[in-house]
């Protein structure tokens, strides 16, 4: 399938055909699976990132001033998120002691966007949320590709917006 117009369920499809494979797989949460969702495999079909940033509605960015991605596979998401939205855009990177460096300062009072390529336990946008609101900004939503099957309630109030829920 190539570029044209495409509507939700065709996109679902080319996405899940892309991004899924199967087999045995431990995820970073230690969680045992037989379906592991790799959104780095999107990068080659570009016009597929284009119809998942915009299939979250303009207004979910209205009042919001950053989006923040987590490295690595976020980082093209929210880059596109942020370069249509025009907003600023700041790459985290949870799994080193400090969160935000080389220049990436979370500003006092700012609203933020978190967006994550595959939502499982919610652990490592909790720990993102965590260190934006340590530093004075508001995380208003969290958006992500894929929400799968992990400890939904440990993200219950957070505002998750989500392309794909495989829940």
């Amino acid at each position: 399938m190539g570029i044209g117009i495409m509507d939700y369920q065709e996109i679902k499809e080319s996405v899940l055909e892309i991004i899924t494979k199967h087999g045995n797989f431990v995820l970073s949460s230690g969680m045992q699976t037989t379906i592991f969702y790799d959104c780095s495999n999107l990068i080659y079909k570009p016009y597929l990132m284009d119809y998942i940033v915009d299939y979250f509605p303009r207004e979910l960015f209205e009042f919001v001033d950053g989006i923040v991605a987590p490295a690595v596979t976020g980082i093209p998401f929210g880059l596109l998120l942020a370069r249509k939205h025009n907003k600023y855009f700041l790459i985290a990177r949870p799994k080193e002691k400090e969160i935000f460096k080389d220049g990436f300062k979370i500003i006092d009072g700012d609203r933020y966007i978190i967006f994550d390529d595959v939502i499982t336990t919610g652990n490592t946008v909790l720990k993102i949320k965590k260190e934006i609101e340590n530093k004075g900004g508001i995380v208003d939503k969290v958006l992500t590709v894929v929400y799968r099957d992990g400890k939904k309630e440990s993200l219950d109030r957070v505002n998750v917006k989500c392309f794909l829920d495989m829940s």
